[in-house]
């Protein structure tokens, strides 16, 4: 009977000894699982933080790009503005060409062909001198001069497709009339046998009286100042500036 017992007390003490062992192996492998989930968790931010990165540096590669495209565009543009420029100031020189062949053509202003025997210092060119006052800008569109510059530009004919152009020709002298009247002043260059460099013209910016510019070998050539404006693609505008002589 004793015995009995003393073996029942065995068994029952082998199954409380096997079921904690079971328990203690579940609760080893719960452990290892959740230190997994723990782990695959900060992967996941990182991987997160990692793209976001990525797509950051994406877009700012794209706008650089774009960037880069718009700036060679513009660039492009400016040379192209230039390249009709060209046509304005031919058409400005050919007209300065046909008028001194008839003497006395150039000693007074011709306002319908965008010409004036004058500097016109009062005139900004550009509209950028006095940006907030419009009174002494060139009548660039055509109509009627402003009311501290009555001066209007000549459009230019046979533009490129998407181009208009017009230009304004100063004389650079004081006062109107004669360039080789008494008294007259006007920035001249200096003639081939006053020069430095073997008969070659030594250009420069003074300002002469009639008898100055007569010393040497004939009368030497006023200068003549013809300012472009060419509008272009994409509403761009540029001012091209071009001294000329007639000698």
């Amino acid at each position: 009977m004793f015995a009995m017992r003393l073996m029942e007390i065995h068994k029952l003490e082998r199954a409380m000894t096997k079921r904690m062992s079971i328990k203690d192996a579940m609760s080893r492998k719960s452990g290892v699982v959740t230190r997994r989930a723990r782990q695959a968790g900060v992967v996941l931010v990182i991987a997160l933080i990692a793209l976001v990165a990525i797509t950051l540096a994406a877009l700012s590669l794209v706008r650089s790009i774009d960037t880069g495209v718009m700036i060679a565009g513009n660039q492009a543009f400016k040379e192209s503005c230039l390249g009709a420029s060209d046509v304005a100031i031919e058409a400005a020189s050919s007209w300065l060409s046909a008028q001194a062949t008839t003497p006395g053509q150039l000693d007074n202003d011709n306002q319908a062909a965008g010409y004036y025997a004058t500097t016109m210092e009062g005139c900004d060119m550009t509209g950028n001198r006095t940006q907030t006052d419009s009174s002494d800008d060139v009548a660039w569109g055509g109509g009627a001069g402003n009311a501290n510059c009555n001066a209007k530009a000549q459009p230019v004919n046979n533009m490129p497709d998407g181009y208009s152009s017009s230009y304004m020709i100063t004389r650079m002298c004081q006062n109107p009339g004669s360039a080789n009247a008494a008294g007259a002043r006007c920035a001249s260059d200096v003639m081939p046998s006053q020069s430095r460099f073997h008969g070659t013209p030594d250009y420069n910016y003074r300002i002469q009286n009639a008898a100055e510019r007569a010393r040497g070998t004939g009368q030497a050539s006023v200068y003549y100042r013809v300012v472009a404006r060419v509008v272009c693609p994409r509403n761009s505008t540029s001012f091209v500036e071009s001294i000329v002589t007639l000698q």
